[in-house]
């Protein structure tokens, strides 16, 4: 679980980084959760020094359950019925002699309440970062929207007014040609004869 954080710290928000350390390093009897057993107290207090600390006694814990079951099972001098005695009292959770109710509780308890209060963590944070990357994109589409707006009724407009005033001051000197020029040069005389010659200023 550790090495797939490290690889994937970038990614990770910081605060989640933080929880992610505290957890796994801190005592996880502050994190808010309710056990239903003295948590700092539980395996001679290893639940104080973090859940790292709990997963590595939870291994440990498996591997000298299966180091007694393997005794059991090959044992020579035992009985079937001594045998059948040994192991139910190994898989016997109520019984403190053994280790099993220890097992249970790390993983139905520990592990479970304390990876879904992480997960909780990581999901918030994800919340977090994406409304305030949503609030930076609005912001940022509305600096842009104003600007286009400023440059469209300050610049734009203005620039559109002159260029029709030009046109119209334009058409209006053509409108002093000679006519035996105007006759000469049909083109000219099409353009003048347009009934919306004066279009422009009217639209200005």
């Amino acid at each position: 679980i550790q090495h797939f954080h490290l690889r994937n710290k970038k990614k990770y928000p910081s605060s989640y980084q933080d929880s992610f350390e505290s957890i796994f390093l801190s005592s996880i009897c502050e994190l808010g959760i309710s056990f239903s057993f003295d948590c700092e107290s539980y395996i001679s207090g290893v639940t104080v020094k973090g859940l790292g600390t709990v997963l590595v006694q939870y291994v440990e814990t498996i591997r000298k359950l299966l180091d007694t079951y393997d005794t059991i099972k090959s044992s020579t001098t035992l009985t079937e019925e001594e045998r059948e005695e040994a192991f139910s009292t190994l898989l016997d959770s109520s019984s403190k002699s053994n280790r099993m109710e220890e097992a249970e509780i790390t993983v139905h308890e520990i592990m479970e309440l304390t990876f879904n209060k992480l997960l909780d963590e990581l999901m918030d944070t994800f919340d977090d970062m994406y409304s305030s990357q949503l609030l930076q994109r609005v912001i940022f589409f509305v600096v842009t929207l104003v600007l286009l707006l400023f440059v469209f009724f300050i610049m734009w407009v203005p620039f559109i007014n002159k260029l029709s005033t030009e046109i119209w001051r334009t058409k209006c000197m053509l409108t002093i040609i000679p006519k035996e020029v105007m006759e000469k040069m049909r083109s000219i005389q099409k353009f003048l004869n347009d009934p919306n010659i004066f279009s422009a200023k009217g639209e200005s």
